[in-house]
């Protein structure tokens, strides 16, 4: 089972990539194909429902490969990072 690792915490001097996504849908690929895709929380995405989320969802999956998290266009985390 892989893991997603989400990259939308955000440290001092890093982007914020999630305030200006966070209400699009997850959507998990596997080499460039969508194997899966999930709207968001009414409230929108937070970093740990998100890291909470994608993880359970990738493990529904039935997929080999590296397998890339985005929020609706914006690249969020993968299992290779």
């Amino acid at each position: 089972m892989a893991n997603i690792y989400i990259v939308t915490d955000q440290r001092v001097g890093e982007p914020d990539i999630l305030s200006a996504a966070k209400h699009a849908s997850l959507v998990l690929k596997v080499d460039g194909n969508t194997v899966g895709e999930y709207p968001a929380p009414e409230g929108g995405w937070c970093h740990e429902y998100l890291h909470e989320t994608a993880n359970i969802l990738v493990t529904s999956l039935d997929a080999a490969g590296v397998i890339d998290a985005h929020l609706g266009t914006e690249w969020v985390g993968s299992s290779e990072v």
